[in-house]
């Protein structure tokens, strides 16, 4: 009985001290996490209708052929936008962080058109940085499908050269990090601001 007892009490020390370094292991997997430093580093591959646009720092004025292109679009009622957003994540810890899938919410002119999840996991190396790209694309008018006629003129005005007036596109993620096959996110959404100018 005594031999008993001693080996209940071996196998519960042992699964005890199993538990215990599997919660400080968790607990550094989201402590490395939140400790990364997130940042939009850009706007690339910015399209509409087929037709480039520029990158996160302007926009390029339409010419003549693709004014014609779009006009055609617009007829159609058919517009497909799509932009790569760059999200820059620096790990400052001495071990590597583990980023297992990211929301993200995408605003343009305050106006939601993209949301969805980016499910690749990337390893962010010990006192290094990943550069994160999210491929985005949506058919305009479905996706403004709620929004006035003269929400969507606005914008289309704004993208094409038209209205000289920036373009405001904000960015919203939540990355997570998967811990025992949970996914445990970040607290809340980081938040990002950017202006497209026209030349």
């Amino acid at each position: 009985m005594k031999k008993l007892s001693i080996s209940l009490l071996f196998l519960f020390l042992i699964f005890a001290s199993f538990h215990s370094c599997e919660t400080i292991k968790q607990a550094g997997e989201i402590t490395r996490l939140k400790d990364c430093n997130f940042s939009l580093e850009g706007i690339n591959a910015l399209t509409l209708a087929g037709i480039n646009l520029g990158n996160g720092s302007n926009l390029s004025g339409m010419e003549g052929g693709q004014l014609m292109q779009l006009a055609n679009a617009l007829f159609q009622k058919n517009l497909p936008i799509s932009l790569d957003v760059m999200i820059k994540a620096e790990n400052p810890n001495t071990k590597p962080a583990m980023l297992s899938k990211m929301d993200y919410l995408v605003l343009i002119d305050g106006i939601e058109l993209f949301t969805g999840q980016n499910t690749r996991q990337y390893t962010i190396g010990a006192s290094n940085f990943e550069t994160i790209a999210l491929p985005l694309q949506t058919e305009l008018f479905k996706a403004m499908s709620e929004q006035s006629k003269e929400k969507i003129t606005g914008l289309i005005n704004k993208l094409s050269g038209k209205d000289k007036t920036p373009v405001e596109v904000t960015v919203k993620i939540k990355p997570y990090v998967s811990i025992g096959g949970a996914s445990v996110p970040y607290p809340g959404y980081l938040t990002f601001v950017q202006k497209l100018q026209n030349n």
